[in-house]
């Protein structure tokens, strides 16, 4: 979805993958956009990016040093702003990108903060992620999380620090045809999406997430459902080319209250 005039990079988002979470949650109001991270080079003129961002996020845009984390930081507000526009503005008219501040609490939370006048619904929570060539953003009207990882063999160093033994097993069970590596991204990928959901209140650590069941979901699409706290939290996951994809909301969980400028 374009906005307003504004030209804006293509979204590449699989078209499957969201309607396979509208499938699966169709009571959830969401949007999600993901770009090439290279896009973003288009908007390096100042004149381009003062259409895109306010005075406080073009002063931070311009604060850093590496071009590399630049174009990161500026790809996901990008997702981001076109995220929450999807979710439609004031009478039926999309929002353009400067009457949407995305902002960070200290801990680093993402937040929405809408220009004056500007109406939305009133509970409204942003999630950003970013992974090598790619970055996305969710928008809900719930708590969410959103994850993007580029499958490497890192994961498979590292797992005892995110993948529990029994963990393992389950994952070689439902993903006995897929390598070790690709099975252990999407586990990642849907922790990660998980933590970001819960980090309104509480970051829980990665092995505190238990994964206790996994369910396929059409070709291609899983389930990761997590028990944390007495509660269960399920993840939805998928592979797009070589990176792993997870959302995760939770649904009547409005506590992520708009912010009006």
């Amino acid at each position: 979805m374009m906005v307003e005039s504004i030209s804006s990079p293509e979204n590449i988002l699989p078209q499957k993958f969201v309607d396979t979470v509208s499938t699966i949650l169709p009571r959830l109001f969401f949007a999600a956009t993901m770009i090439e991270i290279a896009a973003v080079q288009q908007l390096s003129e100042r004149k381009l990016l003062r259409k895109w961002l306010n005075e406080n996020e073009l002063s931070q845009c311009e604060s850093f040093k590496l071009t590399r984390r630049r174009n990161e930081w500026l790809a996901g507000r990008v997702c981001a702003k076109l995220s929450t526009a999807a979710i439609g503005g004031s009478s039926g008219r999309l929002l353009s990108p400067k009457e949407i501040g995305i902002a960070n609490r200290a801990d680093g939370r993402p937040y929405c903060i809408l220009a004056e006048g500007k109406t939305h619904p009133e509970f409204l929570d942003v999630s950003i992620t970013h992974s090598s060539k790619f970055a996305a953003a969710l928008a809900a009207d719930s708590l969410c999380g959103i994850d993007i990882q580029q499958c490497r063999e890192a994961l498979v160093r590292v797992q005892d620090r995110y993948c529990s033994c029994s963990e393992e097993r389950l994952l070689r069970e439902k993903f006995s045809s897929s390598s070790q590596v690709s099975s252990l991204n999407l586990l990642w990928t849907a922790k990660e999406a998980v933590r970001k959901t819960l980090s309104y209140d509480d970051l829980p650590g990665f092995l505190q997430l238990k994964l206790c069941k996994i369910q396929h979901h059409g070709e291609g699409y899983s389930i990761f459902l997590f028990s944390y706290q007495n509660r269960e939290i399920a993840a939805i996951c998928t592979h797009f080319k070589e990176y792993g994809i997870a959302v995760c909301f939770l649904e009547g969980k409005n506590n992520a209250r708009t912010s009006r400028g």
